[in-house]
């Protein structure tokens, strides 16, 4: 299992396509502070008027990156994955003894520790420049480190998700295809999902109240009007078990409340990627048992 291990990592550290993810968060992160900056230069009240208090701090884009840095993960763990069916790498292991389950784990321990890499090498770079251009941490400390390691065990059990399609797929181009298109469709159920939960079950509207008398006088009042579109009982408790569940769901709640959630939040989230990321594998093992190997 080290031999397989030090292999894979070997070829990653080799990689380009990894060495360009990694340079590519970090320019992306420093961008969206330089951005944020010339804003603010050029407006100097925007913030006061359009923003909120933590939207000129160095965490404003800590955990927002994270929704675009999966598909740098799918296209990665795609190819990585890709090429050792098409250079025979995973025969060659075969060969050299080592069984299914090893060459299965050491490719998830490898393709989650790229993914994490990449994850923090944008955080880091996020925070830094941050903190040189705009002001800074907003954060507290504690909450800050239980956010980013709550997004990196998301992070690890997307990761294993993306390898346990990427084993299934001989095919280089079809496995970079297939992790794209079902990276992007799950990003937009985590969106629709979340946005659906978030839906407040009345709605207050305003409106002109005539007095009974019919005298012609009017008033403003307000009432509460039921909203179509909240959702409850069993229906919401799956969608929320659901949305605890998703890898992808768990990095997009971290980005809209890192300031807002309670640590049982992320305690509930982390404890959900630990199994996914465990019961996934196991079940990736067995397939991967059972599968023809050209």
């Amino acid at each position: 299992m080290s031999q397989q291990l030090n292999l894979n990592f070997h070829r990653l550290l080799k990689s380009l396509l990894f060495r360009i993810s990694i340079v590519l968060s970090v320019v992306y992160a420093v961008v969206l502070n330089v951005t944020r900056y010339l804003n603010l230069c050029a407006v100097p009240d925007i913030s006061s008027t359009f923003l909120d208090n933590n939207s000129s701090s160095a965490d404003s884009f800590t955990f927002s990156g994270a929704m675009v840095l999966i598909f740098l993960s799918a296209v990665l763990i795609g190819s990585f994955i890709g090429s050792e069916y098409s250079e025979g790498t995973i025969r060659n292991s075969f060969i050299a003894g080592h069984s299914r389950k090893e060459v299965y784990l050491s490719n998830f321990i490898v393709c989650a520790s790229a993914s994490v890499m990449i994850l923090l090498s944008y955080i880091l770079a996020s925070i830094i420049s941050g903190a040189i251009l705009l002001e800074g941490p907003q954060l507290e400390i504690n909450r800050l480190i239980i956010s980013i390691l709550s997004q990196c065990l998301s992070m690890a059990a997307f990761s294993a998700l993306l390898v346990f399609i990427a084993m299934l797929i001989h095919s280089r181009s079809a496995s970079i295809a297939a992790l794209i298109l079902g990276t992007g469709i799950m990003m937009c159920f985590a969106m629709s999902s979340t946005t659906t939960l978030n839906e407040p079950e009345h709605f207050t509207n305003h409106a002109v109240v005539y007095t009974e008398n019919g005298s012609g006088e009017e008033k403003y009042g307000t009432f509460q009007q039921a909203n179509p579109r909240y959702i409850s009982g069993l229906p919401r408790a799956a969608l929320e078990q659901l949305n605890n569940a998703m890898p992808i769901n768990a990095l997009y709640r971290v980005y809209l409340n890192s300031s807002e959630s309670a640590p049982e939040d992320f305690g509930v989230m982390a404890v959900y990627s630990a199994l996914f990321t465990v019961l996934l594998n196991l079940a990736g093992i067995m397939i991967f048992r059972k599968k023809d190997i050209k």
